[in-house]
């Protein structure tokens, strides 16, 4: 089993076989969630840190971690620094850091950054500074016992709890493509495609969202793109068809010439953001699902003051235990 150091120095390896002089490792997957699987738990791994946001970056002599203020004695605490020095946020930033460095190639995972943030850091470095997506994520290659993606098992909500059917959520982003007079909308954040089709899942602990990439069609057809097992179709009541994750690359191809998609500027990745670019058109917006859902109905107004009730319930029940104990 590789310690810190051990796999720092196997990073380092791929630099120099990349020929690039920093990696970029985010806390993020390919759907920008904030809290993430197992499999996709790759800043913990090579660094050691365990909070929910950060980044780090691997050069060829140093690496370096960015934390806020949150995790300023967490960080102290988990992480090794012999090998990582430890920068806040409002001190240095990732970006401020490589333009520090002057770093002239800087690798990155296109899968799991997102391509406003790529656009923006190569804007801000210059023309000197080459932003390279590596086609292989450098941690995968050396994580060796690296957890596998469990195939999701999504399953449909009842109209109790939701209190609005999949067909009536679809039929507005519908409607609001033809309004804008757009072909495809391309849904990226997992919550926005859990709200809009009704589904819900165990892919992340505590967090019943569903980890798939989706896309609706102006004409009402829909397509969801994960690795699930669960053939939902019949009991979404829509026309909807699901296919492998990754197959949603080939679908663009084939489908997206001169055709317009509309994107969530802030959880689309690079990658896919650019095979939308190369075969169609790209329009990057806000996500129209998070003011969509941010309007309640009345059953889901009941329910959040229902789990206000529980939860409430549960931290008074904690404040007593801990009276009690301590």
């Amino acid at each position: 089993m590789l310690n810190t150091s051990k796999k720092i120095a196997e990073i380092r390896k791929l630099l120099i076989k990349n020929k690039i002089d920093y990696y970029l490792i985010p806390h993020s997957d390919e759907y920008q969630n904030e809290f993430l699987p197992i499999y996709s738990k790759r800043l913990e791994w090579i660094s050691g840190f365990t909070g929910s946001a950060g980044d780090v970056i691997i050069g060829k002599k140093k690496a370096y971690l960015f934390i806020d203020g949150r995790y300023t004695i967490q960080a102290q605490n988990e992480v090794n620094k012999e090998n990582y020095k430890i920068f806040n946020y409002n001190k240095l930033t990732p970006l401020n850091f490589l333009k520090l460095k002057k770093a002239k190639n800087i690798g990155f995972d296109g899968n799991i950054l997102p391509y406003f943030k790529i656009k923006s850091y190569s804007k801000s470095l210059g023309k000197k500074t080459n932003l390279i997506p590596l086609e292989k994520n450098l941690i995968d290659q050396i994580w060796k016992k690296k957890p596998r993606k469990k195939s999701s098992k999504p399953f449909v909500l009842d109209k109790i709890f939701s209190g609005e059917n999949t067909k009536i959520k679809v039929n507005k982003i519908i409607n609001f493509l033809k309004r804008s007079n757009t072909d495809y909308y391309v849904l990226t954040a997992c919550d926005s495609i859990s709200w809009v089709f009704n589904l819900r899942s165990k892919d992340i602990e505590y967090t019943p969202i569903f980890l798939s990439q989706a896309i609706i069609n102006k004409d009402g057809k829909c397509y969801i793109f994960s690795d699930c097992k669960n053939n939902l179709r019949k009991k979404m009541k829509i026309d909807v068809s699901f296919k492998n994750e990754k197959d949603i690359y080939s679908f663009i191809k084939e489908n997206g010439i001169n055709k317009s998609f509309f994107c969530d500027i802030n959880t689309i990745n690079f990658n896919l953001a650019n095979t939308i670019k190369n075969h169609g058109k790209l329009n990057l917006q806000g996500d129209v699902v998070q003011l969509l859902k941010s309007k309640k109905n009345k059953t889901e107004q009941k329910g959040m003051i229902n789990s206000h009730i529980r939860d409430g319930a549960s931290l008074t029940k904690f404040i007593f235990w801990i009276k009690r104990q301590v």
